[in-house]
């Protein structure tokens, strides 16, 4: 009885024998053999992540990710093939051109454990189980998965993506089983690095020069960049990010008095097409917020900015889209901006209509994305309501509607908002049937340019830096100058709509 009540005590503390082996001193061992990397002049951001299963590492000291992630830019750096690495698991705030992402999904070791022999002599010799654990040399297997990715900093747009399994096998004790992992995830390295298109890839990559791009593609020929349109290039932003869009669209007013709108619901329901199309945007439905007509009033955007948006993260991308009236409060009070709800009334703007500070409040108290995209076609008429009929009947109408100069100051609020305007102040949006069989000209082009008219690189993504010239250029074509749109922020040129 004592014998086999030792035997369940050797065999349970034999299961405990292993070491424990941090992941730090461990990787500073592992060297990579090969490689088939070039020279490239970019700086590259090192990033990984692991969602393996905890029985998988159990016997890992340390955040095996982050040590990955250090070991890697070490490695890297003493190739001096790039211009810098970075390890954003370290320094996520880090400029970079390009982030190279290893999401490690499984780590498993084919151990065969204490042999049967061992279990049974354990009855006469208690130590028979341990002696094998640390001395007997056994073949061992030890399996990686590692899925890499080449993302676009910031926006985290997929550039390319491989997922990579690797085996190791090696003739070596039970107690030091653990170590084979480490030479896996190295292995799986030397592979991306050795045997796939990783380095081909590398070098489509271009470093970005923020001014000298700003310089090119956001100040159109003949117009001069406003003072607002400069460009900081937002921190790079660690995880997965998610679109969020909210798109107003109202041409018919629940009070009869304002005049109607042609295509401002059709602007909207066009573009919110193309963000949910697979083809397109590809955003999720459930993150699209579409308000048209009677459902665009006044309570029902301001939920949207202030509450349904509060569920995009930091990291996300929001998009807000306005097509419909905007006016001031009145010839006496140009400074008073509204964007006009469904059921605004026309002999009372200042309490019914949406208050551009209310817009300015959401983006600086409930929205929290760091990356927000305005785009807005508000300017189609002098002003709308009772003081503005008057005003013209008496011939002192204003000859500017500052509802752009107001969208554009939202652009102030901080650095990451982009605001899009379809003209300035001194022009009406025009909208009309010759545009894709009716159409507000700014959203006509805006789609076309989304669906690829604007991808001047042919990466198949359309940035802002390509979208803005190519939306300046085709309006000011395609109304003869008499229609320009406005561009205001500080924000990355890289940053798109779409995914």
């Amino acid at each position: 009885m004592r014998k086999i009540f030792l035997l369940v005590l050797v065999i349970l503390f034999a299961g405990c024998f292993r070491l424990s082996y941090d992941a730090k001193e461990e990787f500073k061992g592992q060297t990579l053999k090969s490689s088939r990397l070039s020279n490239v002049e970019i700086t590259i951001g090192i990033q990984f992540k692991d969602e393996t299963a905890r029985s998988d590492t159990e016997n890992i000291s340390g955040d095996l990710a982050s040590e990955v992630a250090d070991w890697l830019t070490n490695r890297l750096t003493e190739e001096k093939k790039f211009k810098n690495v970075v390890n954003l698991n370290k320094n996520k705030s880090e400029d970079v051109d390009v982030v190279l992402r290893g999401i490690i999904k499984q780590i498993k070791l084919e151990n065969p454990g204490i042999s049967g022999t061992s279990k049974v002599l354990a009855i006469f010799y208690g130590v028979a189980p341990i002696v094998e654990h640390y001395a007997v040399t056994k073949k061992i297997e030890s399996t990686a998965v590692i899925r890499f990715q080449l993302l676009e900093p910031n926006s985290y747009n997929l550039l390319w993506d491989q997922l990579l399994t690797e085996k190791i096998s090696d003739n070596i004790q039970l107690s030091r089983s653990s170590k084979l992992i480490f030479a896996t995830i190295t292995k799986t390295v030397e592979v991306l690095l050795t045997e796939t298109r990783f380095p081909e890839e590398l070098k489509k990559i271009q470093p970005k020069s923020y001014a000298a791009h700003v310089k090119q593609t956001l100040n159109p020929p003949g117009k001069e960049l406003s003072e607002e349109a400069t460009v900081k290039r937002p921190s790079a932003l660690q995880g997965s990010s998610q679109r969020w869009a909210v798109i107003i669209g109202v041409s018919n007013y629940e009070d009869s008095q304002i005049p109607s709108l042609r295509y401002a619901d059709a602007d909207a329901m066009m573009f919110y097409d193309w963000l949910i199309s697979p083809q397109g945007g590809r955003y999720a439905p459930s993150r699209v917020k579409l308000l048209v007509n009677e459902k665009a009033t006044g309570r029902n955007i301001k939920n949207a900015l202030f509450v349904w948006l509060k569920q995009a993260l930091e990291e996300d991308v929001v998009v807000i889209y306005f097509a419909g009236h905007g006016s001031p409060e009145s010839p006496d009070a140009p400074q008073n901006l509204f964007l006009l709800p469904y059921d605004t009334h026309h002999d009372n703007i200042a309490s019914t209509g949406f208050p551009m500070w209310d817009v300015e409040t959401a983006l600086k108290r409930f929205i929290m994305a760091k990356r927000v995209i305005v785009l807005a076609d508000a300017c189609h008429s002098g002003g709308v309501g009772k003081s503005f009929d008057m005003a013209r009947r008496g011939s002192r109408s204003l000859k500017i509607n500052p509802i752009n100069s107001g969208l554009q100051s939202l652009s102030r609020i901080g650095e990451g908002v982009c605001v899009i305007s379809a003209s300035d102040d001194k022009q009406f949006s025009q909208e009309d049937r010759k545009w894709n069989g009716g159409h507000g000209v700014f959203t006509h082009f805006l789609i076309k340019g989304l669906k690829g008219d604007a991808d001047y690189n042919k990466d198949g993504t359309v940035s802002l830096g390509e979208l803005i010239p190519y939306l300046s250029e085709q309006v000011r074509r395609g109304t003869e100058n008499a229609q320009s749109p406005t561009v205001a922020g500080k924000f990355d040129p890289a940053m798109s709509i779409g995914k």
